[in-house]
Protein backbone atom coordinates (compact mmCIF):
# COMPACT_ATOMS: atom_id res chain seq x y z
CA UNK A 1 0.00 0.00 0.00
CA UNK A 2 2.83 2.68 0.93
CA UNK A 3 4.71 1.53 -2.27
CA UNK A 4 1.74 2.33 -4.18
CA UNK A 5 1.15 5.68 -2.86
CA UNK A 6 4.72 6.58 -3.39
CA UNK A 7 4.65 5.29 -7.20
CA UNK A 8 1.25 7.45 -7.80
CA UNK A 9 3.20 10.15 -5.91
CA UNK A 10 5.88 10.06 -8.17
CA UNK A 11 4.02 9.48 -10.91
CA UNK A 12 1.57 12.65 -9.94
CA UNK A 13 5.00 14.94 -9.73
CA UNK A 14 6.30 13.67 -13.28
CA UNK A 15 3.26 14.94 -14.86
CA UNK A 16 2.84 17.90 -13.20
CA UNK A 17 6.46 18.37 -13.78
CA UNK A 18 5.88 17.73 -17.87
CA UNK A 19 3.10 20.40 -17.62
CA UNK A 20 5.10 22.75 -15.80
CA UNK A 21 7.91 22.29 -18.52
CA UNK A 22 5.05 22.63 -21.35
CA UNK A 23 3.42 25.20 -20.48
CA UNK A 24 6.99 27.12 -19.67
CA UNK A 25 7.81 26.13 -23.21
CA UNK A 26 4.44 27.91 -24.54
CA UNK A 27 4.68 30.74 -22.54
CA UNK A 28 8.05 31.66 -24.01
CA UNK A 29 7.03 30.88 -27.65
CA UNK A 30 4.39 33.61 -27.58
CA UNK A 31 7.14 35.64 -25.48
CA UNK A 32 9.52 35.77 -28.16
CA UNK A 33 6.86 36.16 -31.37
CA UNK A 34 7.84 39.75 -32.69
CA UNK A 35 5.27 42.13 -33.66
CA UNK A 36 5.99 44.01 -36.77
CA UNK A 37 4.51 47.35 -37.68
CA UNK A 38 3.80 48.49 -41.27
CA UNK A 39 2.14 51.29 -41.88
CA UNK A 40 0.35 51.40 -45.70
CA UNK A 41 -2.31 52.61 -47.85
CA UNK A 42 -5.81 51.30 -46.75
CA UNK A 43 -8.19 49.21 -48.91
CA UNK A 44 -6.79 46.62 -51.49
CA UNK A 45 -2.98 47.66 -51.10
CA UNK A 46 -2.89 46.46 -47.51
CA UNK A 47 -5.56 43.41 -48.47
CA UNK A 48 -3.11 42.36 -51.19
CA UNK A 49 -0.30 41.98 -48.00
CA UNK A 50 -3.19 40.37 -45.80
CA UNK A 51 -3.72 37.53 -47.89
CA UNK A 52 -0.23 36.44 -48.66
CA UNK A 53 1.77 37.31 -45.50
CA UNK A 54 0.98 34.64 -43.68
CA UNK A 55 4.02 32.33 -44.94
CA UNK A 56 6.40 35.10 -43.89
CA UNK A 57 4.71 34.99 -40.29
CA UNK A 58 5.37 31.39 -39.96
CA UNK A 59 8.42 31.33 -40.96
CA UNK A 60 10.22 34.20 -38.70
CA UNK A 61 7.36 33.62 -35.98
CA UNK A 62 6.54 37.25 -36.44
CA UNK A 63 2.81 38.95 -36.17
CA UNK A 64 2.73 41.52 -38.45
CA UNK A 65 0.13 44.39 -37.88
CA UNK A 66 -0.96 46.76 -41.22
CA UNK A 67 -1.94 50.21 -39.95
CA UNK A 68 -3.68 51.71 -42.09
CA UNK A 69 -2.20 55.73 -43.08
CA UNK A 70 -1.39 58.30 -45.71
CA UNK A 71 2.53 59.21 -46.82
CA UNK A 72 2.05 62.19 -44.25
CA UNK A 73 1.06 60.52 -41.62
CA UNK A 74 3.58 57.69 -42.02
CA UNK A 75 6.41 60.33 -42.14
CA UNK A 76 5.25 61.27 -38.35
CA UNK A 77 5.01 57.68 -37.72
CA UNK A 78 8.45 57.02 -39.11
CA UNK A 79 9.84 60.15 -36.26
CA UNK A 80 8.06 59.19 -33.34
CA UNK A 81 8.92 55.42 -33.83
CA UNK A 82 5.36 54.14 -34.37
CA UNK A 83 6.24 51.83 -36.98
CA UNK A 84 8.89 49.60 -38.48
CA UNK A 85 8.00 49.64 -42.11
CA UNK A 86 6.37 52.49 -44.04
CA UNK A 87 4.92 52.57 -47.59
CA UNK A 88 5.02 55.80 -49.06
CA UNK A 89 4.93 58.27 -52.32
CA UNK A 90 8.74 58.70 -53.46
CA UNK A 91 8.27 62.31 -52.30
CA UNK A 92 7.36 61.22 -48.81
CA UNK A 93 10.30 58.85 -48.72
CA UNK A 94 12.81 61.78 -50.33
CA UNK A 95 11.60 64.03 -47.03
CA UNK A 96 12.36 60.87 -45.17
CA UNK A 97 15.88 60.33 -46.44
CA UNK A 98 16.43 64.57 -45.99
CA UNK A 99 15.95 63.69 -41.99
CA UNK A 100 17.39 60.74 -41.73
CA UNK A 101 14.60 58.72 -41.11
CA UNK A 102 15.26 55.11 -42.91
CA UNK A 103 17.83 52.68 -42.65
CA UNK A 104 20.25 51.65 -45.40
CA UNK A 105 18.48 48.83 -48.05
CA UNK A 106 21.13 46.36 -49.43
CA UNK A 107 21.09 43.39 -51.37
CA UNK A 108 23.34 41.46 -48.71
CA UNK A 109 20.15 41.44 -46.18
CA UNK A 110 17.96 42.07 -49.44
CA UNK A 111 18.68 39.52 -52.09
CA UNK A 112 15.81 40.42 -54.08
CA UNK A 113 17.18 43.25 -54.58
CA UNK A 114 19.21 41.66 -57.24
CA UNK A 115 15.73 40.66 -59.28
CA UNK A 116 14.58 44.66 -59.83
CA UNK A 117 14.47 46.90 -62.72
CA UNK A 118 17.05 49.37 -62.68
CA UNK A 119 14.23 52.33 -61.65
CA UNK A 120 13.14 50.25 -58.66
CA UNK A 121 16.28 51.33 -57.06
CA UNK A 122 15.49 54.79 -56.01
CA UNK A 123 18.15 55.54 -53.56
CA UNK A 124 20.31 53.32 -50.65
CA UNK A 125 17.19 53.92 -48.63
CA UNK A 126 13.99 53.66 -51.01
CA UNK A 127 12.82 50.55 -53.06
CA UNK A 128 10.02 50.58 -55.64
CA UNK A 129 8.00 47.86 -54.74
CA UNK A 130 5.22 48.48 -57.65
CA UNK A 131 3.87 50.78 -59.90
CA UNK A 132 0.99 52.39 -62.29
CA UNK A 133 0.62 54.12 -65.08
CA UNK A 134 -1.39 57.29 -65.23
CA UNK A 135 -3.77 58.65 -68.24
CA UNK A 136 -6.68 60.00 -69.12
CA UNK A 137 -9.88 58.05 -68.00
CA UNK A 138 -12.78 59.30 -70.29
CA UNK A 139 -16.58 58.19 -71.26
CA UNK A 140 -16.94 56.28 -74.07
CA UNK A 141 -20.40 57.32 -74.24
CA UNK A 142 -19.83 60.97 -74.84
CA UNK A 143 -16.22 61.50 -76.06
CA UNK A 144 -13.97 59.46 -78.44
CA UNK A 145 -10.57 58.08 -77.22
CA UNK A 146 -8.46 61.13 -76.76
CA UNK A 147 -5.13 61.29 -78.13
CA UNK A 148 -3.42 64.18 -76.03
CA UNK A 149 -3.95 65.67 -72.85
CA UNK A 150 -5.02 68.77 -74.29
CA UNK A 151 -8.57 67.53 -74.65
CA UNK A 152 -8.68 68.25 -70.98
CA UNK A 153 -8.42 72.35 -71.44
CA UNK A 154 -10.96 71.76 -74.40
CA UNK A 155 -13.89 74.76 -73.39
CA UNK A 156 -16.22 72.51 -74.16
CA UNK A 157 -15.73 70.04 -71.58
CA UNK A 158 -16.39 72.89 -68.93
CA UNK A 159 -17.16 71.06 -65.63
CA UNK A 160 -17.19 67.65 -67.11
CA UNK A 161 -13.39 67.08 -66.15
CA UNK A 162 -11.86 66.06 -62.34
CA UNK A 163 -8.31 65.96 -61.75
CA UNK A 164 -6.37 65.28 -57.97
CA UNK A 165 -5.96 68.00 -55.79
CA UNK A 166 -2.32 69.07 -55.04
CA UNK A 167 -0.56 65.71 -54.99
CA UNK A 168 2.24 63.90 -56.98
CA UNK A 169 0.17 62.78 -59.43
CA UNK A 170 -1.01 66.88 -60.63
CA UNK A 171 2.48 67.87 -59.70
CA UNK A 172 3.55 65.15 -62.39
CA UNK A 173 0.99 66.75 -65.25
CA UNK A 174 2.31 69.98 -64.21
CA UNK A 175 5.65 69.27 -65.38
CA UNK A 176 4.56 67.34 -68.15
CA UNK A 177 2.56 70.27 -69.23
CA UNK A 178 5.40 72.94 -68.25
CA UNK A 179 7.77 70.47 -70.54
CA UNK A 180 5.60 71.19 -73.59
CA UNK A 181 5.48 74.81 -73.09
CA UNK A 182 9.31 75.28 -72.73
CA UNK A 183 9.41 74.46 -69.15
CA UNK A 184 10.06 71.88 -67.00
CA UNK A 185 10.62 71.11 -63.05
CA UNK A 186 13.35 73.60 -62.63
CA UNK A 187 11.14 76.08 -64.56
CA UNK A 188 7.55 75.75 -63.86
CA UNK A 189 5.96 78.88 -64.88
CA UNK A 190 4.66 77.41 -67.67
CA UNK A 191 3.07 74.22 -66.21
CA UNK A 192 0.99 76.47 -63.54
CA UNK A 193 0.12 78.49 -66.07
CA UNK A 194 -1.57 75.55 -68.03
CA UNK A 195 -2.98 74.34 -64.83
CA UNK A 196 -4.71 77.64 -63.99
CA UNK A 197 -6.42 77.47 -66.78
CA UNK A 198 -7.13 74.17 -66.36
CA UNK A 199 -9.05 74.72 -63.30
CA UNK A 200 -11.81 76.66 -65.23
CA UNK A 201 -12.86 72.86 -67.17
CA UNK A 202 -12.46 71.23 -63.50
CA UNK A 203 -15.86 70.03 -62.21
CA UNK A 204 -14.08 69.03 -58.34
CA UNK A 205 -10.66 68.48 -57.14
CA UNK A 206 -10.57 64.36 -56.42
CA UNK A 207 -9.94 63.54 -52.94
CA UNK A 208 -10.73 59.73 -53.12
CA UNK A 209 -11.04 56.68 -55.36
CA UNK A 210 -14.58 56.16 -54.59
CA UNK A 211 -15.77 60.02 -55.29
CA UNK A 212 -13.80 59.49 -58.87
CA UNK A 213 -16.14 56.05 -59.49
CA UNK A 214 -19.00 57.88 -58.22
CA UNK A 215 -18.77 60.31 -60.53
CA UNK A 216 -18.41 58.40 -63.65
CA UNK A 217 -21.25 56.12 -62.45
CA UNK A 218 -23.51 59.33 -62.34
CA UNK A 219 -21.79 60.58 -65.71
CA UNK A 220 -21.38 63.84 -63.77
CA UNK A 221 -17.63 63.40 -65.66
CA UNK A 222 -16.70 62.43 -68.85
CA UNK A 223 -12.48 62.88 -67.75
CA UNK A 224 -10.50 62.83 -64.85
CA UNK A 225 -6.66 61.69 -64.36
CA UNK A 226 -6.73 58.20 -62.78
CA UNK A 227 -4.38 55.33 -63.03
CA UNK A 228 -5.20 51.94 -65.29
CA UNK A 229 -5.38 49.57 -62.68
CA UNK A 230 -8.43 52.03 -60.92
CA UNK A 231 -9.93 52.37 -64.61
CA UNK A 232 -10.13 48.65 -64.64
CA UNK A 233 -11.61 48.54 -61.03
CA UNK A 234 -13.62 50.92 -61.86
CA UNK A 235 -15.24 49.19 -65.43
CA UNK A 236 -15.59 46.30 -62.59
CA UNK A 237 -17.53 48.24 -60.30
CA UNK A 238 -19.97 48.99 -63.17
CA UNK A 239 -19.01 52.24 -64.39
CA UNK A 240 -18.89 53.18 -67.84
CA UNK A 241 -15.40 54.51 -68.19
CA UNK A 242 -12.04 53.40 -70.60
CA UNK A 243 -8.52 54.48 -70.43
CA UNK A 244 -5.85 55.74 -72.67
CA UNK A 245 -2.12 56.87 -72.74
CA UNK A 246 -1.61 60.47 -74.40
CA UNK A 247 0.94 60.71 -77.40
CA UNK A 248 3.02 63.62 -75.07
CA UNK A 249 3.55 60.79 -72.63
CA UNK A 250 2.84 59.77 -69.15
CA UNK A 251 4.00 58.80 -65.88
CA UNK A 252 3.99 56.56 -62.79
CA UNK A 253 2.22 55.92 -59.79
CA UNK A 254 5.14 54.56 -57.92
CA UNK A 255 4.57 53.05 -54.37
CA UNK A 256 8.14 53.01 -52.42
CA UNK A 257 8.87 51.29 -49.57
CA UNK A 258 11.22 52.46 -46.06
CA UNK A 259 12.72 50.69 -43.00
CA UNK A 260 12.46 52.95 -40.31
CA UNK A 261 16.35 53.36 -38.93
CA UNK A 262 15.49 53.48 -35.14
CA UNK A 263 13.47 50.54 -35.39
CA UNK A 264 13.68 47.77 -32.54
CA UNK A 265 13.14 45.14 -35.35
CA UNK A 266 15.34 46.47 -38.33
CA UNK A 267 16.66 43.29 -39.36
CA UNK A 268 13.39 41.79 -39.20
CA UNK A 269 11.87 44.43 -41.26
CA UNK A 270 14.64 44.24 -43.91
CA UNK A 271 13.26 40.68 -44.09
CA UNK A 272 9.54 42.08 -45.11
CA UNK A 273 10.72 44.11 -47.18
CA UNK A 274 12.66 40.99 -48.96
CA UNK A 275 9.46 39.20 -48.70
CA UNK A 276 7.50 41.91 -50.52
CA UNK A 277 9.49 41.68 -53.52
CA UNK A 278 8.81 37.97 -53.67
CA UNK A 279 6.58 36.49 -56.58
CA UNK A 280 3.44 35.75 -54.21
CA UNK A 281 2.74 39.62 -53.21
CA UNK A 282 4.26 40.83 -56.27
CA UNK A 283 1.43 38.58 -58.33
CA UNK A 284 -1.32 39.34 -56.21
CA UNK A 285 -0.87 43.05 -56.57
CA UNK A 286 -0.96 42.90 -60.50
CA UNK A 287 -3.94 40.38 -60.06
CA UNK A 288 -5.67 42.64 -57.84
CA UNK A 289 -4.46 46.39 -58.60
CA UNK A 290 -3.18 45.93 -61.89
CA UNK A 291 0.05 47.52 -60.51
CA UNK A 292 3.28 46.44 -62.56
CA UNK A 293 6.03 44.31 -60.83
CA UNK A 294 9.15 45.33 -60.19
CA UNK A 295 11.06 42.15 -60.34
CA UNK A 296 12.52 40.88 -63.93
CA UNK A 297 11.48 37.39 -63.77
CA UNK A 298 8.30 37.02 -63.01
CA UNK A 299 5.48 34.95 -64.20
CA UNK A 300 2.07 36.51 -64.21
CA UNK A 301 -1.09 33.98 -65.08
CA UNK A 302 -2.21 35.10 -69.31
CA UNK A 303 -5.23 37.25 -67.73
CA UNK A 304 -3.38 39.10 -65.79
CA UNK A 305 -0.76 39.63 -68.05
CA UNK A 306 -2.76 40.89 -70.73
CA UNK A 307 -3.68 44.01 -68.85
CA UNK A 308 -0.56 44.79 -67.85
CA UNK A 309 0.85 47.99 -69.91
CA UNK A 310 2.78 47.07 -72.88
CA UNK A 311 6.54 47.76 -73.53
CA UNK A 312 5.86 50.65 -75.70
CA UNK A 313 3.63 52.57 -72.89
CA UNK A 314 6.07 51.89 -70.18
CA UNK A 315 8.95 53.45 -72.43
CA UNK A 316 6.35 56.63 -72.70
CA UNK A 317 7.17 57.06 -68.83
CA UNK A 318 8.36 60.67 -67.51
CA UNK A 319 10.39 60.76 -64.77
CA UNK A 320 10.75 64.02 -62.92
CA UNK A 321 13.50 65.01 -60.30
CA UNK A 322 12.09 64.04 -56.86
CA UNK A 323 14.59 65.42 -54.99
CA UNK A 324 13.64 68.26 -56.48
CA UNK A 325 10.03 68.77 -55.82
CA UNK A 326 10.88 67.97 -51.94
CA UNK A 327 12.76 70.65 -52.08
CA UNK A 328 9.97 73.30 -53.19
CA UNK A 329 6.77 70.97 -52.38
CA UNK A 330 5.79 73.47 -49.96
CA UNK A 331 6.61 76.98 -51.94
CA UNK A 332 4.30 74.77 -54.72
CA UNK A 333 1.39 74.30 -52.48
CA UNK A 334 1.13 77.81 -51.64
CA UNK A 335 1.44 78.49 -55.17
CA UNK A 336 -1.16 75.92 -56.05
CA UNK A 337 -3.51 77.15 -53.32
CA UNK A 338 -3.50 80.25 -54.83
CA UNK A 339 -3.39 80.12 -58.77
CA UNK A 340 -5.07 76.49 -59.79
CA UNK A 341 -7.35 76.08 -56.16
CA UNK A 342 -9.24 79.00 -56.37
CA UNK A 343 -10.80 78.72 -59.69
Amino acid sequence: MLRTIIQNSKFRYFVFTALAILCLFAQTSIAQQQTLRVAAWAGSYTDCMVNTISDFEKEYNVKVEFIPSSSEAILSKAMTNQIDVGFTEPQFSKIGEAQGLWAKLEAEDIPNINRLVDFAKMSDYTLVTDFGIYGIAYNPKYVEQPTSWEVLWDPKYKDKVAIDSFSLESIELMILMARQYGGDEYNIDPGFEKMAELSKNVRFFVESHPQLLTAFKNEDIWFALWSAGRVIWAIGEGANVDFAIPEEGTYAMISAVNVVKNSPNVELAKKFVNWRLSDPPQQEYAKVTKYVPVVKDIELPPEVANVMPTEEEIERIQMSDLEYITSVYDEWYERWTREVAVR
